[in-house]
C-alpha cells in the first residue's frame, strides 16, 4: 500500500471511530515498506525520522485502504530518572534488565486524519501486539513501556490507554561523548506490562524525584557547558589573531577548564556567586594578557559599537 507523499497529504477523514473501522495496524517488515515508514515520519512527525541501529520495530496504521499513521519501538532510554524511580531498581539491576523496557519513539496520527478516540484505540491494540512481536524478534518479553510527551500536547490519548505519568526529563540530550542541555522538559509516561515486574527484578518502587531549584538548574547548564572546550576561529578574526596564538588560546582554554572542572563536575558540590565571581576574574584576567600580545590596530581605525 504505497502511496504518494502528495496523497498523504489530501488525506481528509471525519467521522466516528465506529465508522472507520477496521483499523489495521501491520509490523514492519522489508526494505520498501521501512521506507515507506521512514518517509511518513520524516515529512509529518514534528520530530521527523533519526536512524537507528539497535533494536526496534515500526508499525504503519492504516484505514479504508489509506495510509493515516506510524508508530514506532526501540529499546528503553539507558538513564531516566522519573522512570528509575518508578521502577525502584538498583544500578546493577537496571543494567540486567533493563533490556525489558521499551520505548515509544514516535506517534504519529496524520493531522487531516479527524476521529475522535483513535489514537488511544491504536495505543491500546499496539501495546498488546508489541509485547508478543519484540519477544518473538528479539526473545525478550517486556516489563515497562515508556514514552515522552512534548509540553505542546496534553498526553490525553496516553492517559486514555492507561499510561501513567511519573515525571519529566531534566532538558539534557545524550551525544557520542556525554550530555548536552537544551532547556526542553518533557513529561514522562510508562505502561506496565508485567504486573509482576518488581518482583521479578527484586525491588520496590521509589519516591517521585525532587525538582530541582533554579540554582540547581544553573548549575546543571554550566557542567554541560565546561564537559567540552571550544572555540570558533571566525569569531577572532577581527583581532588579527595568528595561527600560533590561536594554538595558544586552545591551550589555555583547556587548561583552564581542567583547573576548574571540579567545581562543576563533582556531585553535590555547590558553586556559590563569590566561586562564580572569582572564576569570571581569572578568566578575564588571562584574556587580557593574550590580547596585551595582539599587534595593536592601526592608528585612525574606528570601531564601531
Amino acid at each position: 500500500m504505497r502511496r504518494s507523499t502528495a496523497e498523504l497529504q489530501d488525506i481528509r477523514i471525519e467521522c466516528a471511530l465506529s465508522d472507520l473501522r477496521p483499523v489495521a495496524i501491520r509490523l514492519v517488515e522489508g526494505v520498501g515498506e521501512y521506507e515507506l515508514w521512514e518517509e511518513l515520519v520524516g515529512r509529518h512527525h514534528y520530530l521527523g525520522y533519526q536512524r537507528y541501529h539497535g533494536r526496534k520495530l515500526r508499525y504503519l496504521i492504516s484505514a479504508r485502504d489509506r495510509l493515516i499513521g506510524a508508530i514506532g519501538w526501540k529499546s528503553g532510554a539507558l538513564k531516566l530518572e522519573s522512570r528509575d524511580c518508578f521502577i525502584g531498581w538498583s544500578v546493577e539491576q537496571r543494567r540486567k534488565y533493563l533490556v525489558h523496557v521499551l520505548s515509544n519513539d514516535r506517534f504519529l496520527i496524520l493531522e487531516g486524519v479527524r476521529v475522535k478516540n483513535l489514537a488511544s484505540h491504536v495505543l491500546g491494540r499496539n501495546v498488546r501486539m508489541v509485547s508478543e512481536d519484540w519477544h518473538r524478534r528479539y526473545g525478550l518479553r517486556p516489563y515497562v513501556l515508556e514514552t515522552f510527551i512534548d509540553p505542546r500536547f496534553s498526553g490525553a490519548s496516553y492517559r486514555a490507554a492507561g499510561w501513567e505519568r511519573v515525571g519529566e526529563t531534566k532538558g539534557y540530550a545524550k551525544l557520542h561523548t556525554g550530555y548536552r542541555y537544551h532547556g526542553q522538559r518533557k513529561e514522562v509516561y510508562v505502561y506496565v506490562v508485567q504486573p509482576e515486574f518488581r518482583t521479578i527484578i527484586g525491588c520496590k518502587r521509589g519516591s517521585y524525584p525532587r525538582r530541582r531549584s533554579r540554582s540547581e538548574e544553573r548549575e546543571g547548564r554550566l557542567r554541560m557547558m565546561v564537559q567540552k572546550v571550544d572555540y570558533d576561529p571566525s569569531l577572532i578574526d577581527w583581532a588579527e589573531i595568528g595561527e600560533d596564538m590561536q594554538v595558544r588560546l586552545a591551550e589555555e582554554l583547556v587548561g583552564f577548564h581542567r583547573l576548574f572542572a571540579d567545581c562543576f563536575c563533582r556531585k553535590g558540590l555547590r558553586v556559590n556567586n563569590c566561586s562564580k565571581y572569582l572564576l569570571l576574574c581569572a578568566f578575564s584576567a588571562t584574556v587580557e594578557g593574550w590580547f596585551e600580545q595582539v599587534p595593536s590596530q592601526q592608528s585612525g581605525a574606528s570601531t564601531a559599537c
